[in-house]
């Protein structure tokens, strides 16, 4: 994250005024989710595994990356989360710049809102998709709905503030376990529109305090109709090995696309806002 901040800003025009760049990394610093932390909030690692790094860190005085692989923990697919963590917290401070009216307009992030994709369908392992089907059963589907269903009640309610958080870290991990069981069974359509889902919650769950009743109530809403979608897509993955005849199926496939377009307009139109992180808001977290 650091190599990209500074390449970046080498290659800026101009001087960035020092006493407003401070005040940037000041923040962003008090609010950057460290990546020990993510890896916890976000299992990438067993409980355990983690507590194991946390100790060789200290130990050693060592990073989360040089103690992850002195403890033969590092992986392709730990370095792929490490580093979308990373990119996250880079296109935050960017973001930072681009409010301050600090960066040019061919670094400013721009979001792309696709109209279509290509999809490239296989025949899925029948005991993978089983076990796709257990993860996102019926159970699991009602337990997303009722927790959307109470963040909607609890929204903008400051004395239900600890629960209401608590419900949104048990909604985002409920989403971030279905979108990895889609990946691994390559069911790319549940993985895409789960995936723009969990982009929006996690939006909604770090600025919760920021916005407003309504605003959180078009997330949740939005969200509910993803997990109608993606039980619609079960059926095919369950009965068929294959998302194909879902999408083979006009009005399935409107319906996925402008819903898709919805989720990734909203979460643009939320990023535009330049919400801060307030300190107050992850003083627990310390």
């Amino acid at each position: 994250m650091k190599r990209q901040i500074l390449e970046l800003l080498s290659k800026q025009n101009g001087i960035i005024p020092t006493a407003k760049l401070n005040a940037i990394l000041t923040e962003f610093v008090s609010s950057y989710n460290r990546p020990d932390r993510a890896c916890l909030s976000e299992q990438w690692l067993k409980e355990e595994a983690i507590l194991r790094v946390l100790q060789e860190q200290i130990a050693s005085n060592s990073t989360f990356v040089e103690a992850c692989k002195k403890l033969d923990l590092w992986s392709d697919e730990l370095a792929t989360k490490y580093n979308s963590h990373n990119q996250k917290a880079a296109d935050v401070f960017i973001n930072s710049l681009t409010k301050e009216n600090l960066l040019g307009e061919k670094h400013k992030p721009k979001t792309q809102i696709a109209e279509s994709f290509e999809v490239h369908f296989i025949i899925m392992d029948s005991g993978l998709t089983a076990d796709f089907a257990e993860t996102f059963d019926d159970r699991c589907a009602q337990s997303i709905e009722g927790h959307l269903l109470d963040l909607e009640k609890m929204a903008s309610d400051p004395q239900q503030k600890l629960q209401f958080e608590e419900i949104m870290r048990s909604l985002y991990r409920d989403l971030h376990s279905i979108k990895g069981t889609a990946r691994f069974i390559s069911a790319a359509l549940t993985e895409k529109l789960i995936h723009a889902s969990e982009d929006l919650l996690g939006f909604a769950q770090q600025f919760h305090s920021q916005l407003s009743r309504d605003d959180l109530k078009n997330v949740f809403n939005q969200i509910l109709k993803s997990i109608d979608i993606a039980l619609a897509l079960r059926k095919p993955i369950v009965e068929k090995q294959s998302e194909e005849p879902f999408w083979q199926d006009a009005a399935s496939k409107n319906n996925y696309l402008s819903h898709l377009r919805n989720l990734q307009i909203l979460k643009k139109e939320l990023d535009q806002r330049g919400l801060q992180i307030k300190i107050s808001d992850i003083a627990s977290e310390f």
